[in-house]
């Protein structure tokens, strides 16, 4: 365990505690503490001893006695929890700290370079997932310090971060002064808090993290496999097409292919395109300047290559090919300006899908392509069976109406035969007027 630690651990046990039991005030030297006992602050704000995390299972911790949960602000051994029996911390004589009788997969650290950051470790990878490599880079005209001979990190009760390789941020809360932690939480993400006092109760509020995005945090979904997210649903793990995922109960071993592609140049294989997803690292090389089809073909030539990144990068002006023989770390993020082309069989993939598949995804151009002629020619079938229909109904209409006006012509109705249509006065024949004046003779 870090000396670091240690000293600051020792430190809070020799200025601030007092034995709940039967322990001295001042320090523990030269005794030890059991899992019943603890020790608490003199302020009663902390409390010192085997915090439990689990059946039978205990970490010796710090934690807050003012939140409603206990909140544990320092842990020694979480990853190797002790039984409740027999176990015991001691101070020796000489200011030793054991801890008698560690599977975390997130660790925050100081690399090689003193730089601060996030690693995960895996049952089937290991990748540091932040800050990104270009952050760190030499060349570029970043925030971080890669030279710098010191590891100290400090956040102030301010809610101002800073550590020694210059990563600082500030608190959504800053100026406030109140208890704050800063903490690695079980989903990979790095968040600070504050404690405050909400309807009566203490409790913790996020005032700061690493990531708004989910999917970006390393190892969440394991190899194979997609991460999305949305603020409905939260953060949703499937297979890759073609794939079924290992372990129902972890993610974090990803998904495994029902397929095997076949390196007989008499067997090429096709691509999948997904669009906006991208594949963290694990390039078998980098190529600029590169058609589609070209990069197809390079990834045919590897009998490792998974898939490849297609991207357009627009400071450099043309796109830009990424082999990977590794996917790992994948996410779908409507921001990438990029596609992913994953690697199937010639023949194509299975029609059946099982539940732990994406069902959002899209299939590649071609395919949506055909899809849509499909589509397409049938409208156009469905519009000359419609007009068909139509023009005939019009045509036998027009014979009806004509064979109707041609009979009324023949047999004229001898009510309207009498009467001008414009005037409605009664028309008379020449020898119906003379019969009626008698030969047009005066009264």
């Amino acid at each position: 365990m870090d000396i670091s630690i240690f000293f600051l651990l020792l430190c809070l046990l020799q200025t601030l505690p007092q034995l709940a039991n039967t322990f001295d005030s001042d320090t523990l030297k030269g005794t030890s503490l059991s899992i019943e006992n603890r020790l608490v602050s003199a302020n009663g704000e902390y409390s010192a001893g085997f915090f439990p995390v689990g059946d039978n299972a205990f970490c010796f911790a710090i934690w807050f006695n003012k939140s409603t949960n206990s909140t544990v602000v320092w842990m020694a051994n979480r990853d190797d929890p002790v039984d409740g029996t027999g176990s015991k911390l001691s101070v020796l004589n000489e200011g030793k700290l054991i801890l008698t009788n560690s599977v975390g997969n997130y660790k925050l650290f100081f690399d090689n370079d003193n730089v601060l950051r996030l690693l995960f470790v895996g049952p089937t990878m290991t990748s540091l997932y932040w800050p990104d490599p270009w952050v760190t880079d030499p060349g570029k005209l970043t925030h971080r310090d890669p030279y710098n001979t010191s590891r100290h990190a400090i956040l102030y009760d301010s809610g101002y971060f800073r550590s020694s390789d210059n990563f600082t941020f500030f608190a959504t809360d800053f100026g406030v002064v109140t208890h704050r932690r800063l903490t690695l939480d079980s989903d990979g993400n790095l968040r600070s808090y504050s404690l405050k006092k909400m309807n009566g109760t203490w409790d913790w509020a996020v005032t700061w993290q690493i990531f708004s995005q989910p999917c970006r945090i390393h190892g969440i979904c394991g190899p194979n496999s997609l991460c999305s997210a949305d603020h409905v649903s939260g953060r949703r793990c499937s297979c890759l097409p073609g794939f079924k995922v290992k372990d129902h109960t972890d993610w974090s071993y990803g998904c495994e292919p029902e397929f095997s592609i076949s390196c007989n140049q008499k067997d090429p294989s096709s691509f999948v395109q997904l669009d906006n997803v991208e594949y963290y690292g694990s390039d078998l090389t980098v190529y600029a300047n590169i058609t589609l089809a070209d990069c197809e073909d390079k990834c045919r030539n590897s009998c490792i290559c998974a898939g490849f990144q297609y991207k357009f990068v627009v400071d450099n002006g043309y796109h830009f090919c990424y082999p990977k023989f590794l996917l790992v770390s994948g996410h779908h993020s409507p921001n990438f300006e990029g596609d992913f082309y994953l690697r199937v069989p010639k023949a194509g993939l299975s029609n059946s899908k099982s539940p732990d598949e994406a069902s959002r995804l899209k299939c590649s151009a071609k395919n949506s392509t055909q899809q849509r002629i499909t589509y397409e020619n049938k409208t156009v079938k469905l519009l000359l069976w419609f007009a068909t229909v139509v023009g005939g109904v019009e045509v036998i209409s027009i014979v009806l109406v004509w064979l109707f006006l041609l009979r009324s012509s023949k047999h004229p109705n001898p009510a309207a035969k009498g009467y001008l249509f414009t005037n409605r006065f009664q028309r008379f024949t020449f020898d119906e007027l003379r019969k009626a004046t008698r030969g047009f003779k005066e009264v």
